[in-house]
């Protein structure tokens, strides 16, 4: 019975806390400029409209003590408390106001007249704001001057002194006022940008982990390589990752021997020779995974040939640097070239490794299904232990599906997040559909420390990607 199950159980579509808060941060790390640039952008705009549309608004303001004139004497006055909490009131009255646009020969007052009674004392500030400060000037020093006309019949006779006073009046609210409107818009940008990275985590349904992969099969996946980032001086050279390389990752060698050991242990126990390569989409390092996990079972002792069936997109000679003159796969199946012919050897290097390249770019991928493709896969059956399949991404090539005659099982990579899980587990099915045994996955590219774009670095351009989500 195949070890897969379909995607559509309740324990595969949940998602608990963890996930939730595991699939935010992984988008923040993705789109962390998202809101920043919204909050910069929304808040620029704000400043700049509001900046234009702005009208000053000029404040005058003084500060005066209220005195009560005494019946007897129109010479003595004394500090007045209670008056002094009246004050405001007859000075926001409509009495005043009228007074006020009279003595000014105005048809209205349109400025605010504000009155405040400093707590407990007979001071009270008067403050007066509009838009023109010619007028604000005005009308507070007509409130002043009209005042004690009113409040005599309210409290009886009383009389101002002029504490403090602000002098002509100036624009002070500007930079509060535009501040204030670009700090609200920045936010509400800000928090708009936070609102689509939570539903861009939402909607991200990628394999980036092992984890992730044992939620959605049951098939045993074997390893997860590392991300590698070459060296700036090197990112010229697009041949990818070599385990024959002295400089290769340490911890790619050591990852990939793990996953050489749990291949072997699967093949062991299922009698395979011949497997089959493969991944959903272009870009997910299949080729450079193949050829460093058949360098990895020369290594350890075993007789290897790889053949690399991607006629349209041939890897293996970039990644072990093979002359482009050598003769390959393309011409094998075309030509009456037998394919021993085309074997390329690292037997001077100690290595039970054979290569048989892909040759010139075929569109041509319907000889992958010729008698000659299958006779020449029979015949390296007696040739080495192993032979691995380099094949074209299962969602390019329907026809790969067609080799289930000839070979024994399929690896699945799967580069992490990068392909809808929906779009993998559609190519898995295929392959069980047809017979093909998937004997393990492997997790290419795998970053612990966020998101990242897996681009030339292992020999792939980046395309099929962001289409595929």
């Amino acid at each position: 019975m195949s070890e897969y199950h379909e995607y559509n159980d309740n324990s595969s579509n949940s998602m608990d806390f963890n996930d939730f808060i595991d699939n935010f941060l992984h988008a923040f790390v993705f789109l962390w400029w998202l809101p920043l640039a919204m909050a910069l952008i929304i808040g620029a705009i704000t400043f700049y409209v509001y900046n234009r549309q702005y009208k000053p608004i000029y404040t005058a303001e003084t500060t005066v003590a209220v005195y009560t004139v005494l019946p007897d004497s129109s010479q003595y006055a004394e500090p007045s408390v209670q008056i002094g909490k009246i004050f405001p009131y007859v000075l926001s009255s409509e009495t005043l106001s009228d007074i006020i646009a009279k003595d000014l020969d105005i048809s209205k007052v349109t400025e605010s007249i504000v009155a405040k009674n400093i707590g407990g004392t007979n001071l009270v500030t008067i403050t007066v704001r509009g838009h023109d400060a010619d007028e604000v000037y005005n009308v507070l020093q007509s409130a002043i001057r009209n005042y004690p006309a009113v409040a005599q019949y309210v409290v009886g006779q009383t009389s101002l002194e002029m504490i403090q006073d602000s002098g002509y009046p100036t624009d002070t609210s500007k930079a509060s006022v535009i501040g204030g409107m670009v700090r609200r818009y920045s936010l509400g940008g800000f928090l708009t940008g936070m609102i689509i990275v939570l539903l861009y985590s939402f909607s991200v349904q990628t394999i980036r982990s092992s984890t992730d992969l044992r939620r959605l099969t049951n098939l045993p996946c074997l390893g997860s390589l590392p991300y590698i980032e070459k060296k700036k001086r090197k990112r010229s050279n697009n041949a990818g990752i070599n385990l024959m390389d002295a400089n290769a990752d340490a911890r790619y060698k050591e990852i990939m021997s793990i996953i050489r050991i749990r291949f072997e242990r699967r093949l062991s126990h299922h009698g395979k020779h011949v497997i089959m390569v493969t991944s959903t989409m272009p870009g997910e390092g299949k080729s450079t995974v193949s050829t460093n996990l058949a360098i990895s079972l020369a290594q350890s002792g075993r007789s290897v040939i790889l053949v690399d069936c991607d006629l349209r997109n041939p890897s293996s000679r970039k990644i072990l640097n093979i002359s482009s003159s050598k003769k390959g796969l393309s011409d094998v199946l075309n030509t009456s070239t037998n394919w021993q012919d085309c074997l390329v050897s690292f037997e001077d290097r100690n290595l039970p490794l054979y290569i048989l390249p892909g040759g010139k770019p075929s569109g041509k991928s319907e000889l992958l299904l010729s008698e000659k493709m299958k006779q020449s896969i029979n015949e390296m059956r007696k040739c080495a232990d192993i032979i691995l399949l380099d094949m074209p991404p299962s969602s390019m090539l329907a026809d790969t599906f067609m080799l289930n005659d000839i070979v024994d099982g399929a690896l699945y990579i799967i580069k992490s997040d990068y392909v809808k899980k929906e779009y993998i587990l559609r190519e898995m099915k295929e392959l069980i559909n047809y017979g093909i045994e998937v004997s393990g996955c492997i997790i290419n590219g795998e970053k612990h420390n966020g998101f990242y774009r897996y681009g030339n670095e292992y020999g792939y351009g980046y395309y099929g990607a962001r289409h595929s989500r």
